[in-house]
């Protein structure tokens, strides 16, 4: 993935960067900072006004999510309760969601068992714990509902992942795990954004971290060279 001076009106101004296949690229900074706006730009849902979006090197403008997706980015929001889950509806129906087409044979009827076994898979590669698919998804653990979202969006078989806090409100395993999770995606290939307000995950868990103030990139480090306190205070990021 590649921006070159995305701008968006009261947004975000000149956002330049790249990423790499295989790096985990972090973004960090304060609410307000441009940097959820920014994914959703990259993720076809807020229309930049000018700059450039390239995916494999060819330029890209995308007027919708749907299209987003099709060019290969997948994109988990920080707020899943509202946006990442449909909450009344089955754990099954979360996780297959995003691939429903796969699921249709060849009267256009959704093959059951083929959506039930890979659901399953997809369940069970990222451990989340279920008394049964069929259940609300308001019965899980905050951490198995972030489980859930991964799972659904890494079925599109994705070659970027946006994750826009990824681990808020879920507790310390669950919180390692997925931290284990995202390490492993970009070792098989898969690019990696990581938008937080935790220092120390970006520092513990990217290969380049860019800080976001105000709407523009503000500074870029790589978390081997950088002090994670004096980074704090000179962002104001405490």
């Amino acid at each position: 993935l590649e921006v070159r001076n995305l701008c968006r009106h009261a947004n975000y101004k000149n956002i330049s960067f790249k990423l790499h296949q295989g790096e985990i690229l972090g973004i960090i900074g304060l609410l307000g900072s441009g940097r959820t706006e920014l994914a959703l730009s990259l993720f076809g849902m807020n229309q930049p006004d000018s700059g450039q979006i390239l995916v494999s090197n060819q330029e890209v403008r995308f007027r919708s999510n749907k299209e987003a997706i099709a060019a290969g980015i997948a994109y988990v929001s920080e707020n899943r309760r509202d946006v990442g889950l449909v909450l009344d509806q089955p754990i099954i129906d979360n996780l297959s969601i995003t691939t429903l087409e796969k699921f249709l044979n060849k009267f256009f009827f959704i093959d059951e068992k083929k959506r039930w076994s890979v659901s399953e898979k997809g369940a069970k590669d990222l451990g989340v714990k279920a008394s049964s698919l069929d259940a609300a998804v308001t019965t899980l653990s905050g951490g198995n509902q972030q489980k859930v979202v991964l799972s659904k969006w890494l079925n599109v078989l994705p070659k970027i992942l946006i994750l826009d806090e990824p681990t808020i409100g879920i507790d310390v395993v669950a919180k390692n795990g997925i931290h284990t999770l995202i390490k492993q995606l970009a070792e098989e290939g898969m690019s990696l954004l990581m938008i937080s307000d935790e220092m120390a995950e970006v520092m513990h868990n990217c290969h380049r971290v860019l800080v976001m103030q105000g709407g523009r990139i503000a500074h870029e480090f790589r978390p081997e060279e950088e002090n994670e306190e004096k980074l704090l205070e000179q962002f104001n990021l405490a």
